[in-house]
């Protein structure tokens, strides 16, 4: 109930500065892969994110995405090959453009937090992770965005990143402040 709660907060902040036209709002679908040790028992992923940027100078806008991700179990082991793994994420980061005026080709990185549910055969599970995101982008029109991204989230306590690259395709839904600054 809080996280819901969290969600709707969040998107209606986000809905009333976009209408104060102070940046774009835009809807994603990411899909996305884990690597490594977790890509053994956490499969293919999608979601979809809330962006918001605002533009800080003629090449940077500043970013703040905010989401929910959901990943099927896999594994070798029958405890683990069902059920889901759900992320809920915030991040803010810092998008550099490589051309003029906020189109083309771009990097992001962004820093955040995650809220991950396990829900597997015979047990359920949480744990927060630090997230950080490092992205390659290319914003085709002022409307659609297309971005591939490296994930690394951190539990808290642990040493072993939980990685995973990703797909990212966005809409820019209003707000759309390409004349500024």
């Amino acid at each position: 109930m809080k996280s819901r709660i969290t969600v709707f907060i969040v998107i209606t902040l986000l809905t009333k500065c976009s209408l104060a036209q102070m940046g774009p709002l835009s809807l994603s679908l990411d899909l996305t892969k884990p690597t490594g040790e977790y890509g053994e028992s956490v499969g293919f992923g999608y979601g979809g994110v809330w962006g918001y940027e605002d533009f800080i100078s003629d090449k940077v806008g500043l970013t703040l995405h905010f989401g929910n991700t959901l990943m099927s179990a896999k594994g070798y082991d029958t405890l683990f090959t069902s059920g889901t793994c759900e992320m809920l994420h915030a991040q803010l980061g810092v998008k550099y453009y490589f051309n003029d005026h906020y189109s083309g080709l771009y990097g992001m990185f962004q820093v955040g937090a995650s809220r991950a549910t396990y829900d597997f055969t015979i047990f359920e599970f949480q744990n927060t992770s630090r997230v950080t995101t490092f992205s390659v982008g290319y914003k085709a029109s002022r409307k659609w965005d297309y971005s591939l991204r490296f994930n690394s989230a951190r539990v808290l306590g642990t040493t072993d990143p939980m990685r995973f690259v990703g797909l990212r395709v966005s809409r820019t839904l209003f707000g759309d402040r390409q004349e500024r600054p």
